[in-house]
């Protein structure tokens, strides 16, 4: 008997737990953002529309995915720092990353354009293409020195 009501109770708990992560994830205006996104994409990204912006709670913390017209996939933090940037049809606008970075990729990538930099812990990814079509991944710490890079060969 005890297994019947578990398994009946097993539907409602999942529809309850279902619900409550729906609050997680909500479509927002611009004005909504936090100040430094706001001004960020209106500095870097003059002329592109907002096609939509998602504000994700995780682990308690807002984070926010915004989407241009030009092409441009966005992440910021909850204070509004981007942590993720990919521009799929054109290089990352000049100026959001600091010139010795420009530097090293010019010097290991002749006319390679930079096309998404990505935060992680220690440091930053800045994906690089080459003339020839080739993905690089280049590694720089956090204060933005060259540590490493390798061949991206993911295929997303």
């Amino acid at each position: 008997m005890n297994v019947r009501k578990l398994l009946a109770f097993f539907p409602i708990l999942l529809g309850v737990w279902m619900l409550s992560s729906c609050d997680d994830e909500k479509k927002i205006d611009f004005g909504d953002l936090p100040s430094e996104a706001r001004s960020f994409i209106e500095n870097y990204f003059p002329s592109a529309d907002i096609l939509s912006i998602v504000q994700e709670k995780e682990d308690g913390r807002k984070e926010y995915q915004v989407k241009l017209s030009d092409g441009t996939d966005m992440e910021f933090d909850e204070d509004g720092e981007w942590t993720n940037i990919e521009c799929y049809f054109s290089p990352l606008p000049t100026g959001i990353l600091p010139a010795n970075v420009i530097t090293k990729v010019e010097e290991l990538h002749p006319e390679a354009y930079i096309n998404g930099v990505e935060k992680e812990l220690g440091g930053y990814v800045v994906e690089v293409t080459d003339a020839g079509g080739i993905d690089w991944d280049m590694r720089f710490n956090a204060q933005f020195e060259y540590v490493s890079q390798s061949q991206d060969r993911n295929d997303d």
